[in-house]
């Protein structure tokens, strides 16, 4: 029993290396593809790529950091060339390349900051005036503002609920195999009981922590 634990845990931990450097590998293609969109001067198929390479996110990953300052490089090389709308699409994909990779707290908050101010300048600058008729430019970028700054990220305290219930419900059920259950197969009945007490419990918090999330 306690083998087939070890090879099935190697076993993941293998699936899961494999895993990461699939994404290491992609986030890298999708870098260098959108190199290559910059250096053909497409700047918006580029803008695409740095963000899908800012998705492919793993922990270490170079190409996650570089893709995020360059699409900021872009959307300022826009701002300062006077082209709104590209560089409404370059701080758009910034900040949702930021917010995909989010757990259970926010990645680059200062950078999510920044970039949520230019957005709203930027809206505020280009919208048609029936949007708002009458609203100064300021009050208009005020309201971009906080519509931006609105946080629905899930909740830290029940994310993490979640995850000790998880880990609780996973621990609980190896303790059930190796403890509840003896070389025969057989039951043992008191050991039995308070490991499956305790994979119920775990389960059931990871469901109800889950749900407030």
């Amino acid at each position: 029993m306690r083998a087939r634990l070890l090879r099935g845990a190697l076993l993941a931990l293998i699936a899961l290396g494999l895993m990461t450097l699939r994404v290491l590998w992609s986030s890298h293609g999708e870098w260098r593809e959108a190199e290559r969109c910059l250096a053909a001067n497409d700047p918006p198929a580029a803008v695409d790529h740095f963000g899908r390479a800012a998705r492919l996110y793993a922990p270490g990953s170079p190409w996650v950091e570089r893709s995020l300052g360059r699409l900021e490089e872009i959307a300022l090389g826009a701002e300062a060339h006077k082209d709104a709308p590209l560089a409404l699409l370059a701080w758009r994909e910034l900040r949702s390349s930021v917010l995909a990779t989010r757990s259970f707290y926010t990645p680059h908050p200062a950078l999510l900051e920044r970039t949520n101010q230019h957005i709203a300048r930027l809206m505020a600058q280009t919208e048609p005036p029936s949007v708002a008729p009458g609203a100064k430019l300021a009050a208009r970028e005020r309201w971009h503002a906080a519509r931006l700054a609105q946080d629905d990220a899930p909740s830290v305290l029940w994310s993490v609920l979640a995850l000790v219930g998880l880990m609780g419900w996973i621990g609980a059920a190896i303790g059930f195999l190796l403890r509840g259950i003896d070389n025969e197969a057989r039951l043992r009945r008191e050991a039995a009981i308070g490991w499956g007490l305790g994979i119920l419990a775990g389960l059931g918090l990871f469901l109800i922590a889950l749900g407030r999330a």
